[in-house]
């Protein structure tokens, strides 16, 4: 019990001073879209949303080691279920990125042969990790160019454009799920 709790300490302790140091450059590293900027400080190499300013950065932190101290105790914190679809968005995108750059095997589907299956199963998760990026807001290329508190209407309008985006690509990613999950193997 001891060692699990100087082992947690020493997690936050090495989780405080790694945030303080790159707190810096936050701003350089992150990604900026709208009024929030995304960075990849987290623990466990999740998405951090900072608002803006140094109060929204030390409650972010605050929460942070809080969930850090979960994941490692439990192994998943809380808001891997209050908002479980964006945490399974976020794991199916990071496996298809380590597996398009690390997969070894290739089955042969449906008129693929030996010879063409390797290009043929990296052009299709490609092609579904092209969809489930877009179909999430921090990836997607779509942006909504409007200020919504000067123009509410137009801001409003492109928001709906881009969620029908995104849900489109959503479901074209999970039909793609649904027809190749069984092949999603190294």
């Amino acid at each position: 019990m001891i060692r699990k709790i100087l082992k947690a300490l020493s997690v936050v302790a090495i989780g405080t001073a790694t945030v303080f140091i790159a707190g810096k450059i936050i701003r350089a590293t992150g990604k900026y879209k709208g009024n929030r900027y995304y960075t990849k400080l987290g623990f466990d190499g999740h998405w951090i949303v900072y608002n803006s300013g140094f109060i929204d950065f030390i409650k972010s932190f605050k929460n942070e080691l809080k969930y850090g101290l979960q994941r490692f105790t439990r192994g998943y914190d809380d808001p891997t279920f209050w908002s479980f679809y964006s945490h399974f968005d976020e794991l199916v995108v990071k496996y298809l990125r380590w597996d398009i750059e690390n997969g070894h095997g290739s089955p042969v589907i449906k008129d693929w042969t030996e010879e063409n299956c390797h290009e043929k199963w990296t052009e299709v998760r490609k092609e579904m990790l092209h969809y489930f990026e877009q179909s999430q807001e921090k990836y997607c290329s779509e942006i909504n160019e409007y200020d919504s508190s000067e123009q509410w209407d137009k801001y409003s309008e492109r928001d709906k454009e881009i969620w029908q985006y995104q849900n489109e690509n959503r479901k074209k990613a999970f039909e793609m799920f649904y027809e190749y999950y069984h092949h999603l193997w190294d």
